[in-house]
Parts: structure tokens; C-alpha cells; sequence
């Protein structure tokens, strides 16, 4: 991270291990991963976010997640893409670190799901 900020990349740092526990429903995990983006990027100011957060009911977490990043087409947010770490393939939300990848698995989600 700290290679990337030297060239200029505006990076945050999400500790995973605080957003929930095994009871943690992914809507809420979803609510708070975004919410915890949005804080370090300093976005909170500009909009509502828990009147954002239920304008989208509609949508499922994941899409939620994509709406974030279209609605904030911020360097900050464009530098989420261009980490790697998420991507956007066949118009969906793909993580892409493999790291996350192993640990939200499909087995993780069905554990999660209620």
C-alpha cells in the first residue's frame, strides 16, 4: 500500500475481521464494507448514506456494491477497479484479489445465508 500512495494511489485499508461475525447476514456485511469505503474516502459528507443504503432495497448486496462505485466515479473509487482488488465482468461484480476470493467463496456465502 504504502508503494502505491507513493505513486500517487489514493488507497484505504478495510479490516475484514471488524465488519462482522459468523451471524452476520451479508446485506449487513455488504452495509457495512461500503459504509467503512465511503468513511475513508471521505464520502460520508456528501451524501445520506442510510437514506441511499434504503432507496436501493430493491437491489441485492452485491449490486449495491456496483451502484456505490458508478454513483462515486471518484479517482478514489475508479482506483478500487484499478487495484485489482474488485472488477466489473459480464456486468457483474467480480472479486478479483484471490486472496477475498478464497475467503468469500461460495462456501462462505452459503454458510451466511439464511
Amino acid at each position: 500500500m504504502n508503494q502505491l500512495q507513493s505513486e500517487g494511489v489514493t488507497c484505504v485499508a478495510v479490516d475484514l475481521t471488524m465488519i462482522g461475525s459468523k451471524d452476520t447476514t451479508i446485506e449487513r456485511w455488504y452495509g457495512s464494507f461500503i459504509y467503512k469505503l465511503a468513511s475513508n474516502l471521505q464520502l460520508l459528507s456528501k451524501f445520506n448514506f442510510r437514506a441511499w443504503w434504503q432507496e436501493l432495497d430493491f437491489l441485492s448486496s452485491v449490486e449495491k456494491l456496483r451502484e456505490f462505485i458508478d454513483q462515486n466515479d471518484t479517482p478514489e473509487i475508479q482506483e478500487l477497479l484499478l487495484s485489482g482488488l474488485v472488477s466489473i465482468q459480464q456486468g457483474k461484480l467480480k472479486i478479483s484479489n484471490r486472496i477475498y476470493e478464497a475467503i468469500f467463496d461460495s462456501d462462505w456465502i452459503k454458510r451466511h445465508l439464511d
